[in-house]
């Protein structure tokens, strides 16, 4: 039940951290068949907690502007053996890409419901520019077993991140988050920073007294 919980909460992230560009030529987010992007996720301490893959399984489209993307979210143990596995689709219609959290119910297992809006970021970024606000909420049945909102969205700095993946030039977005889960009520600031044609490099999440709980970074990058 602890595993799935924290899958549950990686899925929550997932979709609030989708980017969404206006154009598709040079999107925040991988668009070739056969990339595999592998997180590594670590606690206050630095200490590695779990990891998290995706996989992106197929490309269908006619052209640069209209086509899908069907990727897996797999989370994995500190071994990196696989927890819980789940597709993902994104869709390309004449050069905005959209993400629709419902189309994931029940691919967790039966009875899940996923629901919500994921975050939109803009094809050109620039210091200062804030973001639409997002959601997502996952029911069990008719009960809510987490949901979180991402407000007073906005890119704070142009910079170069070196993770063990390598160096990549990025955006790095902050926003205030505000969820619950099992009960437990959370007001945290999360830090993201967006490369092109990869999306998230890295995450970091500090508490209301500013100090670092979690972060994570993208260790392994295949097939590009």
């Amino acid at each position: 039940m602890r595993a799935l919980f924290r899958f549950i909460t990686a899925i929550i992230l997932t979709t609030l951290l989708v980017p969404t560009t206006i154009y598709a030529q040079n999107p925040f987010f991988p668009n070739k068949e056969g990339i595999i992007l592998t997180y590594a996720n670590y606690d206050k301490k630095g200490k590695t907690t779990d990891y998290v893959r995706y996989t992106i399984s197929k490309v269908n489209g006619t052209d640069a502007q209209n086509f899908e993307v069907t990727y897996d979210t797999e989370a994995l143990d500190k071994k990196k053996e696989v927890l819980f596995k789940m597709p993902v689709e994104i869709q390309i219609k004449n050069g905005a890409v959209y993400f629709d959290p419902s189309s994931s119910a029940g691919k967790l297992m039966e009875g899940v419901t996923i629901t919500g809006e994921g975050t939109v970021v803009p094809a050109t970024l620039e210091e200062g520019m804030t973001l639409e606000d997002s959601n997502v909420t996952v029911k069990m049945g008719s009960l809510t077993v987490a949901s979180s909102k991402i407000t007073e969205t906005k890119v704070v700095a142009k910079e170069d991140i070196t993770t063990p993946a390598g160096t990549f030039e990025c955006y790095k977005v902050q926003s205030k988050v505000s969820g619950k889960a099992m009960g437990f009520k959370s007001e945290n600031t999360l830090c993201v920073w967006y490369a092109r044609n990869i999306g998230t490099i890295r995450t970091e999440t500090y508490d209301k007294k500013n100090k670092l709980i979690s972060s994570g970074e993208l260790i392994l990058m295949e097939g590009n």
